[in-house]
């Protein structure tokens, strides 16, 4: 049987959370409780042995798979009400699952490591609508024999679907970081040429969206394209007035600016001196 797991909120004194449904499989076991904060509360998890969990924080969207060493565990609900799904696994059950799923490898480490102290928990994923509605399908069901095989497609499903989230999640980030990468690359060597001064054009190049454009930028730079881009050029155009003698308008022409006017303004405003100011020396 998986291990005990009883919930409390706030303090120390208050009363244990009642289920108000749960499904029990020689597998795992799943409850469902229902409350209500007026302000944000610590929500602790009482463990009574090593245990797989999986929480859901139904109503935020919040799913975490973990491994619990016997101990006390603890998340933040935000002010409102609230849905939560626990779903407890048995050891062995969830031990053959980890050599099937790649995502879960830690879980089963840290199971395999010092069991009375160590804590596992996995990134949280978008799962939570699928395990309630899951869920509620089979207080629906009453045939003994039809409840036993939907209990166990429920719990496998729970496990399966959350590594195939997860796994989904690390390749978008993946994607991501490279697509990220590949745009601080092209415009660190194109900071002086009109290709980065036209956002449908850099978004039409890496094949996203402009709004997307924006988000892999700020990704890359940590701040806004535009704002990267003035800076690449107004860290080339002081070395160029530092280190040549070339007159301030060539300047300005190659580093990306039409008149030498919006080079200079640029110029003070980044730095608080005119470029002419340092020619002049």
């Amino acid at each position: 049987m998986p291990a005990n797991i009883k919930l409390k909120l706030g303090i120390e004194q208050s009363d244990y959370l009642i289920p108000s449904s749960s499904v029990n499989h020689y597998m795992a076991r799943a409850d469902l409780y229902e409350t209500s904060v007026t302000y944000q509360e610590k929500l602790r998890f009482f463990i009574s042995d090593p245990c797989f969990f999986l929480y859901s924080l139904i109503d935020i969207n919040v799913t975490h798979l973990c491994y619990e060493a016997s101990d006390l565990y603890s998340c933040i609900l935000p002010a409102g009400n609230h849905r939560i799904l626990i779903v407890k696994y048995t050891v062995d059950w969830m031990l053959y699952k980890c050599t099937l799923l790649s995502e879960l490898g830690t879980l089963a480490g840290a199971f395999k490591g010092d069991r009375k102290t160590f804590i596992a928990k996995l990134p949280s994923v978008g799962i939570a609508n699928y395990l309630i509605n899951a869920f509620k399908r089979l207080q629906t069901i009453d045939d003994i024999l039809k409840i036993d095989k939907a209990c166990y497609l429920f719990f496998n499903d729970s496990i399966n679907k959350y590594d195939s989230k997860l796994k989904a999640t690390r390749s978008t980030k993946t994607y991501n970081e490279l697509k990220a990468e590949a745009i601080a690359a092209f415009v660190s060597e194109n900071y002086s040429s009109e290709l980065v001064d036209s956002v449908p054009h850099l978004a039409a190049r890496f094949m996203v969206s402009e709004r997307h454009l924006a988000r892999l930028a700020k990704v890359a730079f940590g701040v806004p394209l535009h704002t990267q881009v003035i800076k690449f050029r107004m860290l080339s155009g002081l070395n160029q007035l530092i280190m040549t003698d070339k007159p301030i308008h060539e300047i300005a022409g190659l580093i990306g600016y039409r008149e030498s006017y919006y080079f200079s303004k640029a110029f003070k405003k980044c730095f608080g001196v005119a470029p002419t100011r340092l020619v002049d020396r």
